[in-house]
């Protein structure tokens, strides 16, 4: 039982409900698309939130050419995530299921959610070494939370 419970909680998070990376703010439910996501739009975009934090122009700037830059990589990790997922649930619905199989793709979804961590927090080091300290601390609290509203689904 415990071992279903695992594979379904790694079901969830292949395919996850959201489509940013931390640095955003939450997307809406919804499969990841490809093409969609790590966009700066909407009234909860961090943007908006880095009007709080009194971010210049050209730092507004700066974040939306490294956010856009990171974007179409994790959106391809989600997107071979829910893959995998989808892969993973036909695997288990089958009447024999392969175990060997289900490792494998285990161990590729375990792959690519370390990917995917390590670009969200390129991306959290990049964009923070263009704010003040002052900013960066601010932005380092946001992140945190973040990270911990959405356990880096």
């Amino acid at each position: 039982m415990a071992m279903v419970i695992a594979v379904f909680a790694l079901i969830s998070s292949a395919a996850p409900a959201q489509t940013s990376s931390p640095t955003s703010s939450p997307a809406p439910a919804g499969s990841p698309v490809k093409g969609g996501g790590h966009k700066d739009k909407g009234k909860g975009s961090d943007l908006k939130k880095y009007d709080e934090m009194q971010i210049t122009d050209e730092q507004k700037n700066k974040i939306k050419q490294i956010r856009s830059g990171y974007g179409s990589r994790l959106e391809d990790i989600l997107f071979e995530m829910q893959r995998e997922g989808f892969n993973l649930a036909d695997e288990l619905k089958k009447a024999e299921p392969d175990r060997a199989n289900i490792d494998a793709i285990i161990d590729r979804l375990t792959e690519l959610k370390k990917k995917r961590y390590k670009l969200i927090l390129d991306e959290y080091f990049e964009i923070r070494k263009i704010l003040t300290p002052d900013q960066q601390k601010v932005y380092t609290q946001r992140f945190i939370r973040q990270m911990r509203s959405q356990s880096v689904k």
